[in-house]
């Protein structure tokens, strides 16, 4: 039976065709959420997750790198989407991270196995445990890193 359509769902899907290949967000996402259904409310939540997550990629992939023994590059490309959306919404929206967690999980046993899961569940769980504690890059002593990740 297929899944309803979701904001995080069509997010997903649109972050998924970036990542994988090299797609451009502002030409998938309009036709994507055409085709979803989505009521407005959930149409602007889908819109925010996927240009948000697009523009801040390069802080929520060092973010989860502080919070991981593997770089974004060695994890599978489907994963590496999930946990940046789920990121995305525990370290810059007001979704509740325990929402954004169980919401990841559950979107990363469709695109992967229950390793996987675990794997996204026990870093986002980190992550938003320790959201407050991220060490961005002194900014006396390396600026370009730290304008670029704040």
């Amino acid at each position: 039976m297929p899944r309803k359509n979701t904001a995080r769902s069509v997010a997903l899907t649109v972050l998924r065709r970036v990542e994988e290949e090299g797609a451009y967000a502002n030409l998938l996402l309009a036709p994507a959420l055409a085709k979803s259904g989505l009521e407005s409310r959930e149409r602007a939540l889908a819109t925010e997750l996927v240009y948000g997550a697009v523009r801040t990629r390069n802080t929520l992939d060092w973010a989860l790198l502080q919070r991981s023994k593997l770089p974004p590059e060695k994890i599978d490309p489907a994963i590496r989407a999930v946990l940046r959306l789920g990121a995305y919404q525990i370290l810059f929206t007001r979704v509740p991270p325990a929402v954004a967690c169980s919401a990841a999980v559950d979107q990363a046993k469709e695109v992967s196995n229950a390793g996987s899961a675990r794997f996204v569940n026990a870093l986002l769980r980190r992550l938003a445990r320790e959201r407050d504690k991220l060490e961005y890059p002194d900014v006396e002593q390396e600026p370009v890193r730290h304008i670029a990740l704040k």
